[in-house]
């Protein structure tokens, strides 16, 4: 739970900074129960378990001790491949696993970034994982944006 506190969500675009993997990952959380409110055929305890679990492998991409930057782990993997790996560990650590919902869970997390040039190896294919990708994508543009961008003609 320290580490995932503690990493941060990106090293440029988004919330590059300590703590900011835990930031996004609420703020993903909150737009994941929106989309919930209005899509009521989305499995809401699925969604939100994956918007919690989604980037749960950049607590070992990224070393952020002094300062930030990636772990041989996370140069040679990414966070996709090191969070698919530790969710396999889990599954196989736990007896009679459901094979359809291990399936969803493997499924939901390769394609989350949604495309293949931006490092999914599927492209998302279950109503779940349209719903996710979509609210990690705008979390992580608008978090990018806010930064570089906030001016007086953003009115709040």
């Amino acid at each position: 739970a320290e580490k995932f506190k503690r990493a941060p969500a990106a090293m440029k675009v988004h919330q590059p900074y300590i703590g900011g993997l835990a930031e996004h990952t609420v703020n993903v959380v909150a737009i994941c129960e929106n989309i919930c409110n209005i899509y009521k055929e989305i499995n809401r305890d699925f969604l939100i378990t994956m918007a919690i679990l989604h980037d749960i492998g950049k607590i070992r991409e990224y070393a952020y001790d002094k300062v930030i930057g990636h772990t041989d782990e996370g140069k040679l993997l990414g966070h996709i491949a090191i969070s698919l790996e530790m969710i396999d560990q889990k599954v196989r650590s736990m007896d009679n696993f459901p094979k359809d919902l291990e399936l969803m869970i493997k499924h939901t997390l390769l394609s989350h970034h949604g495309h293949f040039e931006f490092g999914s190896p599927r492209l998302p294919s279950i109503l779940a994982a349209i719903a996710l990708y979509y609210a990690d994508e705008l979390e992580a543009k608008v978090s990018g944006f806010i930064p570089l961008n906030a001016s007086k003609f953003d009115l709040a």
